[in-house]
């Protein structure tokens, strides 16, 4: 069995200093900001210099009875994307990305996400799987769909702003959760998802691969990609809790789900 998703303190402070870090990004400009340092298109990487560490944003109380559930270390060393034929809409959802967590209900999720200066009002599709081995964990049939929704804008790399939904759902044991970035076949992502790259922790941290690419199709771990071979957890946290389901007053639904830009 393997480790359990750490528990978050909620006592951090509210706002965190930007982390001072060199990132050099490859020429050419597209559309005044350049293109991320390893590119290796549909797959793009930040690919800061080593020993580059992102501390994340602190974080609320979602709901009585839950923890914040997350798999990283509280810092990140990368931030990642799918762009063109990587990101495809419909009801494929090729690009997306997701995590593994257990617990019996989800009150809601949190993204932490950073940009280079290309968002421009991009929406994603929120997601609850639940799990199935095919033969290691991979999200199965859709529980929960949040279709077009919109974070906010995310922080300037090498920044990261925390972006929270509400889902007050029963999961009952293992599940995933994520997103997909709505920008399909765009040559632009609309955001990064941050990046782990410490050791392994028992997680199961997937990307939903398009056909057609030079990599497995379908639900896989991000490391079969060039871009994302040390990607070990994705800045994807969940609101989970055992026991009475989650449940919120409409002030709480009101101002819990704004997004919390920390930085």
């Amino acid at each position: 069995m393997g480790k359990l998703p750490r528990i978050l303190p909620s006592s951090a402070p509210a706002l965190i200093a930007a982390a001072e870090v060199f990132m050099a990004f490859a020429a050419p400009a597209l559309m005044a900001a350049a293109l991320p340092a390893f590119a290796d298109p549909p797959a793009a990487s930040l690919d800061p210099p080593p020993g580059t560490h992102v501390p994340a944003p602190s974080a609320d109380i979602a709901c009585p009875g839950s923890a914040l559930l997350s798999w990283d270390d509280g810092a990140y060393e990368n931030a990642i994307a799918w762009t063109l034929e990587g990101v495809v809409g419909g009801n494929s959802y090729y690009g997306a990305w997701a995590e593994r967590f257990e617990s019996d209900f989800v009150c809601g999720l949190q993204f932490l996400f950073t940009q280079v200066g290309l968002y421009s009002g991009q929406t994603m599709d929120v997601f609850l799987w639940d799990a199935i081995t095919d033969p290691e964990p991979i999200p199965g049939n859709v529980i929960v769909r949040i279709a077009g929704f919109q974070p906010g804008t995310p922080a300037a790399w090498p920044s990261v702003s925390v972006h929270e939904v509400v889902i007050c759902e029963e999961t009952l044991g293992s599940h995933f959760a994520g997103f997909w970035g709505n920008w399909p076949g765009s040559p632009v992502a609309g955001w990064f998802l941050v990046s782990d790259e410490n050791e392994e922790s028992g997680n199961a941290p997937r990307t939903k691969i398009a056909p057609d690419l030079d990599y497995p199709e379908g639900w896989q771990h991000p490391t079969v990609v060039e871009a994302f071979q040390e990607v070990r957890a994705l800045g994807i946290r969940e609101w989970g809790g055992n026991g009475e389901p989650c449940y919120f007053t409409p002030a709480e639904r009101r101002t819990w789900g704004a997004i919390k830009s920390l930085y």
